[in-house]
């Protein structure tokens, strides 16, 4: 993967993040429970 497509994924990763804290404040809190799914934590189910 080259170095531009990586700073994709991290502004990307920001950017959901502050989603995350504006949608659901706490999700930090389970976040090491079940990471790398915080498509969990945007309260869509």
């Amino acid at each position: 993967m080259h170095e531009s497509e990586r700073n994709c994924f991290y502004t990307l990763g920001a950017l959901e993040g502050m989603i995350l804290d504006k949608v659901n404040p706490g999700w930090k809190d389970d976040y090491f429970k079940e990471m790398f799914y915080v498509e969990k934590y945007f309260g869509t189910n």
